[in-house]
C-alpha cells in the first residue's frame, strides 16, 4: 500500500483507502494534462513555423530508422503513425483549433482580469484584414503576484462565447476578463458575456445597432406595432446609456 493509501486508511479507520480519496488527485492530473494540450495548441498557432520545424526534426529519425525484430517493427510503425497524426493535427489546429483550444482553456485556465496596453499590425492577413497583435497586462488573482505581460493576435478566435455578429476586440486601455494558462500566458481566452468593461461595451453596441435598425424599420413602416413594441422593450434596458 502506498503512502497516500495509508494516510487515507488512517482517515477512514479501516486500513484501506476509499475510492473517494483519489478523484481530487486525478482531477488535478487531468487538468494539467488538458492545459498542457491547450498550451501546445496555442503555441503551434502563434509560432507555426517553429512548431512545424520541431515536428520535422522529430520525424526525421523516426522515418529513417530501421527495425529488424517483429516487436521493434510494430513499435516503429506505431510511432510513425503517431507522427503522421501529429502533422495532421498541427494542420487542423491552424484552421479549426479554436473549437478545442478555447474550451480547454475555459475548463482548465485561471480566471483573472487584463488590460490592453498596445496594438500593432502584423505582416499577416485574414479575410483581407490585417491581423493585429494586442499586448496586454494580465493581473493574477493573487494580487501579491506581479502582473504578467502577454499578447494575442486577432486571427486566433480566442473569444468565448464566440460572437455571432463578428469579432470585436478590446481596445487600448479597455479592461476585460480572461482565462489563461499561467505556464504560458499567451494561451488565453477573452470572456465576452460577463460584467467587464469590454463585455458591457459589446452588449451596448449590439443594443445600439438593434435600436438603429428598428428606427429605420419604423420610419419605413410607421404603422407596424411589432417594431414599436420591440423598440420599447429594448429601450427599457437601462444598463446602457
Amino acid at each position: 500500500m502506498n503512502a497516500t493509501a495509508q494516510r487515507a486508511g488512517r482517515r477512514n479507520g479501516y486500513g484501506l483507502a476509499s475510492a473517494a480519496d483519489f478523484p481530487g488527485q486525478h482531477r488535478v492530473g487531468s487538468m494539467f494534462l488538458l492545459r498542457g494540450i491547450a498550451i501546445a495548441c496555442f503555441f503551434s498557432v502563434l509560432h507555426p513555423i517553429l512548431s512545424l520545424f520541431a515536428l520535422l526534426l522529430l520525424s526525421v529519425p523516426v522515418f529513417l530508422s530501421r527495425a529488424f525484430s517483429p516487436r521493434a517493427r510494430a513499435l516503429l510503425s506505431l510511432i510513425r503513425s503517431g507522427m503522421i497524426f501529429l502533422f495532421a493535427f498541427w494542420f487542423c489546429n491552424l484552421l479549426f483549433g479554436h473549437f478545442w483550444r478555447n474550451p480547454l482553456i475555459i475548463a482548465t485556465g485561471k480566471p483573472t482580469s487584463a488590460t490592453v496596453v498596445s496594438i500593432a499590425p502584423t505582416l499577416s492577413q485574414h479575410n483581407d484584414q490585417v491581423v493585429m497583435r494586442e499586448e496586454l497586462l494580465i493581473q493574477p488573482q493573487d494580487r501579491t503576484q506581479k502582473p504578467v505581460l502577454s499578447y494575442f493576435e486577432t486571427d486566433g478566435f480566442n473569444i468565448s462565447p464566440a460572437p455571432v455578429d463578428g469579432y470585436t476586440w478590446p481596445g487600448i486601455g479597455q479592461k476585460f476578463n480572461v482565462r489563461y494558462a499561467p505556464e504560458y500566458p499567451a494561451a488565453l481566452v477573452i470572456i465576452s458575456d460577463d460584467e467587464s468593461e469590454y463585455s458591457r461595451g459589446l452588449r451596448c453596441g449590439r443594443r445600439a445597432e438593434a435600436i438603429s435598425r428598428l428606427r429605420r424599420l419604423i420610419a419605413a413602416d410607421p404603422g407596424n406595432a411589432q417594431y414599436k413594441a420591440e423598440l420599447a422593450r429594448i429601450g427599457q434596458d437601462k444598463a446602457c446609456p
